[in-house]
């Protein structure tokens, strides 16, 4: 289903048991994500490798993603193309990078702390030339160790977890575990612990 259908289906359930309708379509479009969360997270918890099923990808058939080099630190890195699902892996929410073509190059994913310490151990001595580049998740943006500046110019694709209400009204999304009702009970539950927004402005100043 699209975005925009998926609302659609969980206002139609809601209003099975909220006849008022009360519930801005934004704080619906909220519930929904924080269930998607929920359902990624019981993914991971399953195994982290179905978490593919749900990425969105970045940087193919179009632009790529720019690596540029960073002019005071001279790490070469990525502004992320959109905010993430955190996992607690090496991963995080960016499960895969990418050169935009078939190439022997790779990446591999690593912690904070092996990427500030990889130039002074043995492997990064050693990966000078070898098709292989590493790369951390530092918040919005992606660093690179080990590419090389022909690898950065051709910039990167990128398969990203990304929230429910990052997606446009039109893309078309997967259901966690195709589990629809489970999805709607999970909604549901969150909307019912929120308090109702309040459209009415009757709070402006009167004279």
């Amino acid at each position: 289903m699209t975005k925009a259908e998926i609302i659609s289906f969980v206002q139609n359930n809601l209003r099975k048991v909220d006849k008022t309708n009360k519930y801005h379509d934004r704080v619906v479009e909220k519930a929904i994500t924080l269930a998607f969360n929920q359902g990624y997270g019981n993914i991971f918890d399953e195994d982290p490798r179905i978490l593919d099923n749900y990425t969105k990808t970045y940087g193919a058939g179009g632009t790529p993603i720019a690596i540029t080099e960073n002019a005071e630190t001279g790490i070469f890195e990525s502004i992320l193309p959109s905010i993430y699902v955190p996992f607690r892996d090496k991963h995080s929410g960016v499960r895969h990078v990418a050169t935009v073509g078939v190439t022997d190059f790779k990446f591999f994913p690593l912690r904070k702390q092996e990427f500030e310490i990889l130039p002074s151990t043995l492997v990064g001595e050693l990966n000078t030339g070898d098709p292989i580049g590493f790369y951390v998740v530092r918040g919005g943006t992606l660093e690179y160790f080990g590419i090389t500046g022909a690898v950065a110019s051709a910039g990167c694709r990128m398969d990203i977890v990304i929230p429910f209400d990052q997606y446009a009204s039109g893309d078309d999304v997967l259901i966690p575990f195709a589990k629809d009702f489970d999805l709607i009970s999970v909604v549901i539950a969150a909307l019912r612990g929120m308090p109702a927004v309040d459209l009415n402005d009757d709070n402006a100043d009167t004279k």
